[in-house]
């Protein structure tokens, strides 16, 4: 309960001026429950095979500290940097995108290149995380509106996708990070670029496996565009081509617009509003985040 209490408690600091409701603080205690149930962990709950040849490949270790901690970056500025430069294709898997301005502007500055980007994401059916669900759900048609060489898919079927992965060339990024507000400006976060052939095409090949295989219903959102390829405007905003409403029964559309009006309640915290200013923009590494 110390726990719980000491969480909620700096929500205000954090620009979260809404009280826990009861089903909240709930899924809190048990979050905490498990976290005091592991004082000191060791080992790994999976073990994965080694490879049979070893893999050598150049990498750097990037993090970012907590807001509570001080913010320490130099994960989002390594992000931000291999996107906004990269000249070969991007593969990006992740599972919440909810995009502040600075990452829009990193691949607006790829699509002037001409990189290709393909995004895979969850779709509302295969989500964990609604609420950022929700907020995507609305951003989608805008971002393939302001990034022209981006292309969506979405996971329809078959397991939760989970991966937070980016794939340029030779350069791979795994880590912790999400295309969110969370990960960027919040959280605490780690991850490893590395520098592989080998690597970056294990990572693509994976990725378009994922794409291609018929058991994950893999759907490409589309917005319409005019007969010079720019999107097709109606009172100014991008009109769906494909979305949503081609995958989802009608209950599960039904069931997403009831709780869709939680978008506002995101967007008007803030956090978040300071979160997705367009003037904040971060470009070099705040702080030793890296090692």
């Amino acid at each position: 309960d110390r726990l719980v209490q000491a969480a909620l408690k700096r929500l205000p600091a954090e620009g979260v001026n809404d009280r826990a409701i009861e089903w909240q603080e709930t899924k809190l205690r048990e979050l905490a429950l498990e976290l005091v149930s592991y004082p000191t962990l060791r080992g790994s709950y999976y073990t994965a095979q080694p490879p049979t040849e070893p893999i050598r490949a150049e990498v750097k270790a990037v993090d970012r500290a907590s807001r509570a901690a001080g913010g320490a970056d130099s994960l989002t500025p390594a992000l931000l940097d291999a996107l906004s430069k990269a000249d070969h294709p991007i593969i990006i898997e992740n599972p919440y995108v909810m995009m502040p301005p600075m990452f829009i502007s990193a691949l607006k500055n790829a699509a002037e290149k001409g990189t290709p980007i393909w995004l895979l994401t969850p779709s509302p059916e295969r989500t964990d995380s609604m609420l950022s669900q929700i907020v995507f759900m609305q951003d989608w048609p805008q971002l393939l509106a302001d990034i022209p060489t981006l292309r969506i898919f979405v996971i329809t079927a078959g397991g939760v996708l989970h991966a937070k992965k980016i794939a340029s060339g030779p350069l791979v990024f795994v880590g912790s990070a999400n295309l969110d507000p969370l990960s960027a400006f919040l959280n605490s976060e780690n991850g490893f670029v590395l520098w592989s052939n080998g690597l970056a095409e294990t990572a693509r090949n994976s990725t378009l496996t994922r794409i291609n295989d018929p058991a994950n219903g893999v759907v490409e959102y589309r917005i319409k565009r005019d007969s010079q390829g720019a999107p097709a405007l109606v009172d100014g905003k991008p009109e769906d081509e494909v979305g949503p409403r081609d995958h989802m029964t009608e209950q599960q559309w039904q069931d997403f617009l009831k709780v869709a009006p939680l978008a506002d309640r995101v967007r008007g915290t803030e956090f978040y509003k300071n979160a997705m200013d367009p003037s904040r923009v971060l470009t070099e590494p705040v702080g030793d985040g890296g090692r």
